[in-house]
């Protein structure tokens, strides 16, 4: 055997890893209170959001308003659900936002995660929510009140981000990441 050649190809199959690995990664989204006040219509607009980053297929937007709401937007290549968890960088302890589109109809529901499932969240909405499907994918955006999140004494709030080709809440994700918020105030 050529020991040169399994060496270039070990070597290519880890550098290829490691890029589809970094996908998974994101920079943390940091946030000021500001005047910026997204509307939750299922379409982003230019500037419409103070901070933003791109985690593998999803983009992920946030602003926070000087009242205190924060608002959220993912928007995901994929055409099926796309999610967006706080409170936690895992799947447990986090409530998980979900959203797609299926014949014409938005779909939206609140998740609770535990271990690596979730149910419906009891008691638990939105101040605003909107879910749209286009060429491009699936948007979800939503606005909650931050201090549903942050925890006392805490300036950062976990993220987990999801999506999926799949239009249900039910299908694993095909992708998964975790991030966080920190907030100045």
């Amino acid at each position: 055997m050529n020991s040169g050649k399994s060496v270039k190809k070990a070597v290519g199959t880890l550098l290829v890893f490691v890029a589809l690995s970094l996908t998974a990664f994101a920079q943390d989204l940091h946030l000021s209170p500001g005047d910026l006040k997204p509307v939750a219509d299922g379409v982003i607009g230019a500037n419409e959001y103070s901070s933003m980053t791109t985690i593998g297929p999803v983009t992920v937007y946030a602003s926070l308003d000087r009242d205190g709401v924060l608002y959220l937007a993912a928007s995901s290549t994929m055409k099926g659900w796309v999610a967006l968890g706080l409170g936690s960088e895992k799947m447990d302890g986090s409530t998980i936002f979900m959203g797609f589109v299926k014949d014409g109809k938005s779909q939206f529901s609140i998740q609770t995660g535990k271990g690596h499932g979730h149910f419906d969240a009891k008691g638990a909405t939105t101040l605003s929510q909107g879910v749209s499907l286009s060429d491009g994918g699936t948007i979800l955006e939503f606005s909650v009140p931050l201090d549903s999140f942050l925890k006392s004494g805490s300036d950062t709030v976990g993220l987990i981000v999801g999506a999926s080709d799949a239009t249900d809440f039910a299908t694993r994700h095909s992708f998964r990441a975790s991030s966080s918020i920190s907030v100045s105030k």
